[in-house]
């Protein structure tokens, strides 16, 4: 058997996760802005839970967090549990999407979910399939860190809600 490794240096920008805990620092946490989770709310409703949030990040007081140590959230990780909200929001790292698209199918209520706008991602078309009411575009600088900096991120969209498997 041949095996042949190649290595390769990826920018830290692009590579936060590995870069991250390369580093041992917190990787940033992504948020919409105030504004326009106002709108979004405004339009669509409050959700009752974040399903992917922390102390500092949660849009709802209801949130989950990874953190175990979290006393405020109401369990450690969304996927430990079945979803049955009335209106969930979830906005996950990007690596996640598949495992929420999937997690979806056994789960009861409505989702707002925010992803990022990547054409050729394999999960696009599970996505695609499961939009109830028109997608809304959001410019780059609607998307901000906890600590300020603006995400490099063409554009994100959120769909309203996703058609749910019973």
């Amino acid at each position: 058997m041949q095996c042949h490794l190649t290595a390769r240096y990826i920018p830290g920008q692009y590579n936060g996760i590995a870069d991250g805990l390369s580093r041992a620092k917190a990787l940033p946490e992504w948020h919409l802005s105030k504004t326009v989770l106002e709108m979004i709310f405004q339009k669509l409703g409050q959700p009752d839970i974040d399903l992917f949030a922390s102390r500092t990040s949660a849009v709802v007081p209801a949130y989950v967090s990874e953190d175990s140590t979290d006393q405020g959230s109401q369990f450690t990780d969304a996927f430990s549990r079945m979803w049955q909200f009335r209106l969930g929001w979830i906005f996950p790292p990007p690596a996640l999407i598949p495992q929420v698209l999937h997690h979806l199918q056994s789960s009861e209520g409505q989702y707002l979910l925010v992803t990022p706008l990547w054409p050729r991602a394999f999960w696009e078309p599970e996505v695609r399939k499961r939009i109830i009411i028109r997608d809304h575009w959001l410019d780059a600088n609607d998307l901000e860190t906890l600590r300020g900096e603006t995400l490099q991120l063409n554009n994100v969209r959120i769909f309203e809600t996703l058609q749910l498997y019973n």
